[in-house]
Parts: C-alpha cells; structure tokens; sequence
C-alpha cells in the first residue's frame, strides 16, 4: 500500500556541475545512466604529459567547456582547478589531477551532461593529452537533452514588462565544511493581495558552493527561520534551478501567491573544495503581477508504490484520470539515479492514445522543463512509465535517497486542479483479482467449492440492518458485500467512489452450531491522493449461537484465527441467504464490512 507520507519527502535534488565520484545525502550526483564504454583507467606509470602541448591540445578546451566550475574562481561545488599545468600533474602518478581528469573524460562524467559538451575530437585531443597517448578512442556521452522528444523550455532572458518582485535570499548563511548541505529557508510572501507569479529566476551567491536551489509553497517553520530540510518538500513544488538552466518564465498568466503565504527555499550547499569564511546570500527573485490571465498550477504525476527486483530492469506505472479540462504548458520529468527512460502518454476517452514527453536515455545531472503543450480533457488518463536497471543486490522502490527511486512528471498545467495534496496518481486499473485459496479457518469442502469472485460496494455511515434468525447448515458461497466509510473525505483526500473498486470471494460454513468463515476482499481505492490498494482476509471459525441478550448478534467463541474479527458480528439468516456484519483492518482503522451468502450450488 502507497506510503501517506509524501509530504514529508525530501524532492530528489536537481544535479549541478559537480564530482559525479562523491555521494550525495538525501540525493546527489549520480553517474549517467548509460553504460559507461568498456576502457580501462589511463595507466599511472611513466606518463608525463607534455607541458607544450597543454596550451594548443588540453587548455582550449578546459577553459571552453570545464572552467566554468574549475576555473580561478571555483564554482558549483567544483573541488580542483584546472587552469594551469603545474597544478594538473603535480602529486604521485595515478593520484593526480590530470589522472582523474582522464578517466572521467573517458567516461563521460565530465563535463555534466547539463553542460556543454566538447565535440568527439576536442574530448579524444584532450584525452590522449592527458594519457600520454595511451588512449585515443573515446565515446561521446549522452546528449544534453537525454533523447527527449520536446525541447527544452526557453526562457526569453527579460521580465515581463511593468511586473514587480522580490527577492528571497539566504541571510549571508555561514556555509562550513560540508560535502553535501540541505538548508530550508522559510519566508513570508511580501503581497498584501492576490498576485500572479510571472517569473522566477535563482540569485547565485557564492557561486562556489551553490548547488541547486527548489522554491516550495508553505513550510514547516516560522518566517525567518532555517535548518536542514527534512519535512519540508511536498509534491507541488514551484521552481527547480541547477547551473545551466534559466528562469521559470510565463508569457501570460502565472501561479497564484495569496497574501502572507509562506514559501520555502531549499538551497543545496557542496564545499568540497573546502573554502574557508563562506557566507551565502544565494535566493530567488520572483516577479509578479496583478491576477490577470490564464493561472498555473503544477500537478504531481506518478506512482508512489513500486519496486524494482535486484540485478534486474523494471518498470513502474501510474495513471491518472484528470477530473476537468486543462492544459500541459511545460514538464518537469524526475527520476533518480538508476533511471533509464521516461514515458507519459495521455489515453483519451475515444481510446486514442498521444505522447506527452518521451526521454528515451534518462541522465540524472541532466533535468529540464520541457515544453509540452497538450489539452487535456476531463476523463482523460495520463499513463507515467519509468524503466529503471537496478544493479545492486537489493530492492528498489519509492523514497526520497538516492538508494531510492521516485517516478514523477512535475508538470505545469492551467487550470490547476487544486486537488488536495497537487499530486495525482487515479484511475490505475484494479489489480487483477487471484483465484481463491482456501485460508487457515477454511469450512471442510471449500478447497473443491467453484468460487466466483463478486463485486462489493462502497457505501457510507453504518450497516444498519440485521434480524438474526436460526443458522442454517451447508455450505454457501460470498455472493456480494460492502464496506462501509464514515466519509468520502478523509483527512486531506476526498475518496473517488465512482472509480473505488472492491472484490470479494470466499465461504461460509454451518454446521451444529459452529461457523468457518473464510473470505479474502481485495479494495482499490481511488482517492485525489493516490490510488491505495490492500488485500485483507477474513478467517475464522468457531461455535456459534444467536447472542442470549439480543440475537441478531453471534456468541461467536474462536477457536481459529484473530479473535478480534469474532467481536461483535451481527447476522441475518434465511433459508437462502446469509448475511453477516464484521469490522476488519483497514490501513490503521477498522472497518464494518456486509457479506452475503448464497448457497453453493
């Protein structure tokens, strides 16, 4: 069953220019997640190379294309220069910077696919450079775009004319030692009116230790205070920046920002370099204008409950079946570190089925928005597909680490939904429904019995009827049931009982006074939230009589399974038809649940 604590994941972080070798805590760099070429370390021993050709093969094409970060002046979390040729080759051959700086050129971790790339020739002059020729043959890295079918979202460079903004910025924050550093910094929107955001672009510090940034609706501290994020990433964040990408920008229209409301700024600090008295002063700037045109909202579209099995490839597949029209403006496609593709169509309801945005070689260190403008009608589903190759030898499923996976388009769409938590992952279709075992109370005959599955319903409040009447034996088949709600709002979701599935299938046995009951019902829940899907059983048996104090309830004494399921069940019988009221566990309530019984045939 999905996990209801989505709102306190931390968003994997957005890769920057980096060391892809370091890990990262909750999520870091990661290596591209193509196969890297079979090649072999450039060798350590007698290889010095040529301090002449540094100029004309290797300078040229570190200060166009690794000096961004590596220059002078470090930037990004970059922890080494590479700007002179004495700090290249000094230290122990095998240990030094020039050493290093092959491999990951052979590799194709370097530069970021998030940055621009050296042609074929550039890389393999440099390589063979820095290797003394041992290595010649290199294979070009995986595109910037990763192989996605839609162009990135351009940002036209200039605010919209006449809007206003602030800033939200780290107050000269004290950044120490840290390799990996999530600080969240809570602020309250300086509006005293309902605005539209129009633009939002990150303010770079220092940019020697900035990272990423990620701008978040609400948060869980006061104005004006910070500390490591832990809480503090909901699924409907606002804005994602890494080196290499430009601003949110909306020609018209723009995201709603009430008076007073918090907003939250995670700053993703790296000091590998270990540079001394750093104070950041890094933020955003968000421009914004009256409440005029088309409003943005974004929309979480994913699975929230899968698992890739160890040393195999698997995908994980979600829907969602869009109440109302809108529009996809732009997408946010996230996975982590052991992606390999993504995949979102939308179905339409004549059965048709269109792209959205495909990603065919998914690179961690390289995520955009993409511009995908598709209409979107009410009873449409989109279908969100991640494939991951999972090496390891262990399980991967749905976290915020980077030992987890998530599967997620953060799209842009108006008008927003406003759905309870902005994250939508409805409509999947039932799981299949497994043939009927026999459980541990099963009656004596049930393994020969032909059990058809039946549909249950849902329905709110109480069961309110039951007459009692004298058990009578044989053994009956469960022809229908229902599960009782207090409600169809439940806490932040609102229950979709159109789309809600139940599924039962068991026996019930009677015979001189003792009833075995065994039942398996299988409930798809289709809330705002998520799908929540569980399978419970119902096996009991036990003696049984009509209550002495009032007999529509069983003096139900279990001598097989959970007494707790023998409490309080109430009953109807007829010659014909049982029908039996028990409480079972759902998530962490319990439920009434109706079963009626028909006689086998």
């Amino acid at each position: 069953m999905p996990r209801l604590t989505l709102l306190a994941l931390l968003l994997a972080p957005l890769a920057a220019c980096d060391d892809a070798e370091t890990s990262a805590a909750p999520d870091g760099p990661a290596a591209p997640a193509t196969e890297a070429p079979a090649t072999d370390a450039p060798p350590a021993a007698a290889c010095v190379p040529s301090q002449s050709d540094f100029e004309t093969a290797a300078k040229p094409v570190l200060d166009a294309f690794c000096n961004q970060c590596h220059g002078e002046s470090l930037q990004f979390g970059a922890p080494m220069k590479l700007v002179r040729y004495a700090d290249l080759v000094a230290g122990a051959e095998g240990e030094r910077v020039v050493d290093s700086l092959a491999e990951k050129v052979i590799l194709g971790s370097m530069p970021p696919a998030a940055q621009p790339q050296p042609a074929d020739a550039q890389r393999a002059a440099l390589v063979e450079w820095a290797t003394c020729g041992a290595q010649t043959v290199v294979t070009t890295p995986n595109p910037i775009d990763t192989g996605s079918d839609r162009p990135v979202l351009t940002d036209p460079g200039t605010p919209p004319a006449g809007a206003e903004f602030f800033d939200l910025r780290a107050p000269s924050f004290a950044v120490e030692d840290w390799d990996n550093r999530y600080e969240c910094f809570t602020f309250q929107a300086p509006v005293n009116e309902e605005r539209f955001i129009r633009r939002i672009e990150t303010l770079i510090g220092d940019a020697r230790v900035l990272h990423h940034t990620v701008l978040i609706p609400g948060g869980v501290r006061a104005p004006g205070e910070h500390g490591p994020c832990q809480n503090d990433n909901p699924l409907d964040l606002i804005y994602g920046w890494a080196p290499g990408q430009g601003a949110l920008h909306f020609e018209e229209g723009g995201l709603r920002l009430a008076p007073g409301e918090l907003l939250t700024l995670q700053i993703h600090y790296n000091n590998r370099a270990r540079h001394q008295g750093v104070r950041d002063k890094s933020g955003v700037r968000i421009y914004h204008g009256p409440v005029e045109g088309p409003e943005v909202g974004m929309l979480a579209l994913g699975p929230v409950d899968f698992e890739v099995a160890p040393m195999s490839q698997g995908d994980a597949t979600g829907y969602c079946r869009l109440p109302r029209d809108t529009k996809l403006i732009a997408s946010f496609p996230h996975m982590h570190e052991t992606g390999v593709a993504f995949d979102q169509v939308v179905e339409r309801v004549d059965g048709t089925v269109e792209p959205i945005i495909r990603l065919a070689d998914w690179d961690f260190e390289a995520q955009y928005i993409y511009e995908t403008p598709v209409d979107l009608a009410a009873g449409d589903r989109v279908k969100t597909t991640c494939t991951y190759r999972n090496m390891g030898p262990d399980p991967i499923g749905f976290g915020p680490n980077t030992e987890d996976e998530m599967c997620f388009n953060f799209a842009y769409i108006s008008p927003p939904m406003n759905l309870s938590l902005n994250f939508c992952n409805t409509g999947a279709p039932p799981p299949p429904v497994a043939p009927y075992s026999p459980g541990l109370c099963a009656p004596i005959g049930a393994g020969e019995a032909e059990v058809q599955p039946a549909q249950a319903e849902l329905r709110l409040g109480q069961p309110d009827t039951a007459e009692g009447g004298e058990l009578p034996s044989g053994l009956w088949m469960l022809a229908g049931g229902a599960l009782y709600l207090p409600s169809l709002t439940l806490g932040p979701i609102t229950v979709d009982a159109d789309n809600t599935s139940i599924t039962a299938q068991g026996v019930l046995g009677l015979s001189e006074g003792r009833l075995a009951l065994d039942a398996d019902v299988a409930v798809h829940l289709v809330t705002t939230a998520s799908d929540f899907d569980q399978a419970f059983d119902i096996t009991i048996a036990g003696d049984a009589a009509p209550g002495e104090a009032n007999p529509i309830y069983l003096d139900l004494d279990v001598t097989c399974g959970d007494p707790a399921l023998g409490e309080g069940v109430r009953y109807t019988a007829t010659a014909d038809r049982v029908t039996l009221y028990v409480t079972v566990p759902l998530g962490p309530t319990r439920l009434p649940v109706e079963l009626w019984f028909t006689p086998l045939p």
